[in-house]
């Protein structure tokens, strides 16, 4: 039973930021406990965070997720758009190329990292 409870706030919030409802999905994780345990949780949060402004839950959530997704590049980039978004080139930077680190093709991540330095 809390599995499929856990499955429908996933298939919920997943709906929600497929079509960007930022403040349901803010107010919806911000006190779940099921952030704690949930890479994705964390992502969708943090991304729902940083469209909304709130640059320090945003960058909270990303680091939660890193700790528990360490090879998903996901959360570096995402960090590395908070540290951009804050006029904190070098920290965005630093985490763009540690993205790259775990995949070297994503695109968005080279032409962002281009872009700083640029």
């Amino acid at each position: 039973m809390a599995q499929t409870a856990a499955g429908d706030q996933f298939a919920r919030i997943k709906t929600l930021f497929d079509e960007q409802h930022w403040p349901e999905i803010v107010e919806v994780l911000r006190e779940s406990p099921a952030r704690a345990q949930s890479a994705d949780l964390n992502y969708y949060y943090g991304s729902a965070a940083a469209q909304l402004g709130q640059w320090e839950q945003a960058r909270a959530a990303f680091l939660a997720g890193m700790r528990l997704a360490p090879s998903d590049p996901r959360f570096p980039v995402e960090l590395g758009g908070v540290a951009f978004r804050q006029k904190l080139y070098a920290e965005s930077a630093k985490w763009l190329r540690r993205g790259l680190r775990l995949d070297r093709g994503d695109s968005y991540a080279n032409n962002f990292l281009a872009t700083i330095y640029f």
